[in-house]
């Protein structure tokens, strides 16, 4: 009993303290430049309002449920980080750990190989050709929420 009431502390202190997310789409309104594209996974951050300065680029989450494939999907792999720049001049890449963590996991990899390995591929090339700008994690007692970062793209545009 007094593990949960000391979570239920630690998540009360958490949320007082503040979030990531707010944190993270704060720090993108304030720092990227409008006009630029910004894709994103799930439901984080940069979620488009009208007469914003950014483009919000989504990824699919190619299975609505766990155990069975969204049939209306007929490729359910990601894209390279390469043809998003080249389909959607995507500028600058936001990765939410309560979305791309899951392609880590071993169970999500034992049922989706292909899809799992082809967004794991995905983030590992963000993460090593992107130049990171933004990075938060939650932090015991003082924020909650997903470990945010963002990476900016831009240099790779003809490489």
């Amino acid at each position: 009993l007094s593990a949960a009431l000391l979570r239920v502390g630690e998540f009360n202190a958490a949320l007082a303290g503040g979030s990531t997310h707010a944190d993270a789409v704060a720090w993108a309104e304030a720092n990227i430049p409008p006009g630029s594209t910004v894709l994103q996974h799930g439901p984080l951050a940069l979620l488009p309002r009208e007469g914003s300065p950014v483009r919000v680029v989504g990824m699919r989450e190619e299975y609505a449920n766990f155990g069975r494939r969204d049939t209306r999907v007929r490729d359910h792999r990601m894209r390279s980080l390469d043809e998003w720049i080249a389909t959607e001049r995507v500028d600058f890449v936001v990765i939410d750990s309560r979305m791309a963590d899951r392609y880590y996991e071993p169970t999500s990899i034992r049922l989706y190989p292909e899809m799992t390995a082809s967004y794991r591929a995905f983030f590992d090339e963000a993460r090593s050709r992107g130049s990171v700008v933004y990075e938060i994690r939650p932090e015991r007692w003082k924020r909650a929420g997903p470990r945010v970062e963002i990476y900016d793209v831009r240099a790779l545009r003809g490489s």
